[in-house]
């Protein structure tokens, strides 16, 4: 079954002979072409494996969805004859993306706790992940359980001294963190929070 569609690929689910569906397999088409003027499809599936890894593998605490595997399939039967191949992702399933669900605001108290975090820690890394919008956050759970985590690293960088408060296509807001601007780091950590979360809380009754 597609879980979801993106630019150059979608979102399975992958089930075992038992099946239970636990793990989420994304294809993504690989061509040498820039369709954005920025970053290929190729470019973009090798960006995300590395800094997914290296986030999974170097941050203290959970930031991403676990990884589980990745593969590139050249077999002509499969992979378009004009493309490179098709580049394949196996990660840990989760419930779903902020996309598609409301908030309460306790649910919005955890985002808050759990994506500050995430902000200090991808600065203390010095990683942008330049996407972070409600498609791109996962959730799982409920109320006070409820646990969210970000993927789609493909268009993540290593942190440079420019500063920007959107991302690289406008399709999120996005927070940088510099080491000049450490000390604003409260401050710009509310301005994310808001902007991400503001369509996505439901009011208090």
């Amino acid at each position: 079954m597609v879980l979801g569609s993106g630019t150059f690929g979608q979102v399975f689910d992958f089930c075992d002979a038992k099946q239970s569906c636990k793990y989420v397999l994304k294809l993504q088409t690989l061509q040498a072409a820039k369709p954005n003027k920025c970053y290929s499809p190729t470019d973009m599936y090798m960006r995300e494996v590395f800094y997914h890894l290296y986030v999974q593998t170097h941050a203290r605490g959970d930031i991403a969805p676990k990884l589980i595997d990745h593969w590139v399939c050249t077999d002509a039967s499969i992979a378009d004859p004009q493309s490179l191949g098709i580049g394949c992702i196996l990660m840990e399933r989760w419930e779903g993306s902020l996309n598609n669900r409301t908030l309460t605001p306790r649910e919005l108290d955890m985002f808050v706790m759990q994506s500050n975090k995430w902000i200090v820690e991808l600065a203390r890394l010095k990683i942008e992940h330049r996407d972070v919008f409600s498609r791109n956050i996962l959730f799982r759970g409920a109320g006070n359980k409820i646990e969210f985590r970000l993927s789609d690293w493909g268009l993540a960088i290593v942190n440079s001294n420019t500063t920007q408060l959107q991302s690289t296509y406008a399709t999120a807001f996005e927070l940088i963190i510099t080491k000049e601007r450490e000390k604003e780091r409260r401050d710009q950590t509310q301005l994310f929070i808001n902007l991400v979360s503001e369509s996505l809380v439901l009011p208090p009754k």
